[in-house]
């Protein structure tokens, strides 16, 4: 993401679980089939699920390159 000027800094993953009984989630979005089947608690309680089925980069395989590739086509 730095490539293309945008800074993560100070940002990390956050487990879910810890919001579902403080919040109500009026759309839940999830971005890989993983997220969706692992997070149903979260979607069938949300008003809207809007989901889109990229590819997992922690699971992109192969030499470092490749790997890097991958997240490239996967982030344009």
């Amino acid at each position: 993401m730095q490539e293309r000027g945008i800074s993560l800094d100070g940002q990390a993953p956050v487990d879910l679980g810890a919001y579902l009984s403080q919040m109500h989630f009026g759309t839940m979005v999830t971005l890989c089939d993983r997220a969706e089947q692992s997070c149903p608690q979260a979607w069938l309680q949300a008003q809207n699920h809007l989901h889109g089925s990229f590819a997992d980069p922690a699971a992109f395989a192969g030499s470092e390159p490749a790997k890097l590739a991958g997240f490239r086509e996967l982030r344009d």
